[in-house]
């Protein structure tokens, strides 16, 4: 699950949700580029954490996409 936004007519990732490593984890983007945070989810389930990544993204859109602007 990931967050997009359109900031100067591009399309970026803001932050994503996936299990690329095994593992269910969080990545937060910078507008500069890279990697800013990864949290991680080893205690939960995969549907637990994607009910989480639902309401969190929706939850806290503008702050990421501020975040992501502003790095």
């Amino acid at each position: 699950m990931v967050l997009l936004a359109e900031i100067d007519g591009e399309i970026h990732c803001v932050a994503r949700y996936d299990t690329a490593h095994g593992v269910p984890h969080q990545d937060v983007l910078a507008l500069k580029g890279g990697l800013l945070a990864k949290r991680w989810f080893f205690e939960y389930e995969l549907k637990e954490v994607f009910e989480y990544a639902i309401d969190d993204l929706q939850t806290n859109a503008k702050q990421y996409i501020s975040f992501f602007r502003s790095n």
